[in-house]
């Protein structure tokens, strides 16, 4: 039999699932949404600083690459004051033996000396590589360490032993350091060597020059020089740059007691410009380790604020998750306890009907 109460041919169990799961569907979609802009929330935050932290980075390597000069530079002088050391011993020996064996052992220190302090490129030398042989002007490190585009400088300090002699005739000679030879230019390119512009007269600093003579009052000196065979005598002035040390054809071969002297008050003079080396490179290495200090800060603080977004966006997503599980809770409560009421109905309806006996409201639609 139908009746107003069962009519259509749908129970209540079966609508209380489709309603169910339509909610759920739509609280499912309300979800994705949220999850979908929370993440998008996260990768933003994360992209930003992972740009910042490969920032960093660079600007860590132009640290890393000041820090390998001074580092550089440290070496560099310990070395160069083994060679001093070198230099002072040799003296001592000459004194005691007279050798003409400890005479060019003086002169060897002094090339390895000037060799060591150049052995590194500009880039990462901060005690030799002079740009300019007319001042002798030492070879600063700059680097990048901020994202302003400004530069910082580190002092470089020239502790090589270069020389010239400014001849009275108008011509310079220059040395080879590294090969110990001396050669006569009309004109010397200290940018460019190769456009120098030489007589072609040259000698060797190890055997073929003499100081004949102490400095005048004008600081020149005559020289004897050895060049093509010839004994030739050049009058002259000698200019230093670095730790002002010459070889011993500046202190007439070392065969007196007051030229081994001469040769000492050198060395004396190039210790306190030692110092002054020793000194800089501590003041540059405090300057770099502030930068790699600050940097290191940095990158700390972008490691926490990328560990802190993405505890932000799990503990999100969690969020999300039991809210969610919240909603379909409530749902399946609130329908459950709809059908609970609308049986309650139903049992009322069916006891009025059985008591209803021929109640005009409830008819018998079979007949």
């Amino acid at each position: 039999m139908i009746t107003a109460l069962n009519a259509g041919g749908l129970s209540f169990g079966s609508y209380q699932q489709v309603a169910l799961d339509n909610m759920i569907q739509r609280a499912a979609n309300a979800l994705q949404k949220k999850q979908e802009k929370l993440t998008a929330t996260y990768e933003k935050k994360n992209d930003a600083i992972t740009k910042e932290s490969d920032r960093l980075v660079k600007l860590s390597s132009n640290i890393k690459s000041a820090q390998v000069a001074i580092q550089n530079g440290t070496e560099g002088i310990e070395e160069v004051q083994g060679y001093l050391d070198d230099m002072r011993s040799a003296l001592g020996e000459i004194e005691r033996t007279n050798s003409d064996y400890y005479r060019d052992q003086y002169d060897e220190a002094l090339r390895k000396l000037n060799s060591a302090v150049d052995s590194y490129s500009p880039a990462y030398n901060p005690i030799g590589r002079v740009q300019d042989r007319s001042t002798w002007t030492p070879n600063d490190i700059t680097y990048n360490a901020s994202f302003s585009g400004s530069t910082t400088t580190l002092n470089g300090v020239y502790i090589g032993a270069d020389f010239r002699i400014e001849d009275e005739s108008g011509t310079t000679w220059i040395p080879d350091l590294s090969s110990q030879t001396l050669t006569e230019y009309t004109s010397y390119n200290t940018q460019k060597p190769s456009d120098s512009d030489s007589t072609g007269r040259t000698t060797s600093t190890s055997t073929g020059i003499t100081a004949a003579s102490p400095p005048d009052a004008n600081g020149n000196q005559t020289f004897t020089m050895i060049i093509d065979t010839q004994e030739v005598t050049v009058t002259g002035k000698v200019v230093k740059g670095g730790l002002g040390i010459t070889g011993k054809w500046n202190h007439n071969n070392l065969a007196t007691p007051e030229d081994i002297q001469s040769a000492l008050d050198e060395l004396n003079a190039a210790s306190s410009k030692m110092d002054a080396a020793r000194a800089q490179m501590t003041t540059n290495e405090q300057v770099v380790k502030g930068h790699e200090n600050g940097i290191k800060k940095k990158q700390d603080d972008l490691k926490g604020e990328q560990k802190d977004a993405l505890y932000e966006s799990l503990e999100g997503m969690t969020d999300l998750e039991q809210e969610y599980d919240q909603q379909v809770a409530a749902m399946q409560r609130n329908l459950e306890a709809m059908s609970s009421q609308q049986q309650a109905y139903l049992s009322v309806f069916k006891s009025s009907l059985a008591s209803s006996g021929n109640n005009p409201l409830f008819v018998d639609m079979n007949v």
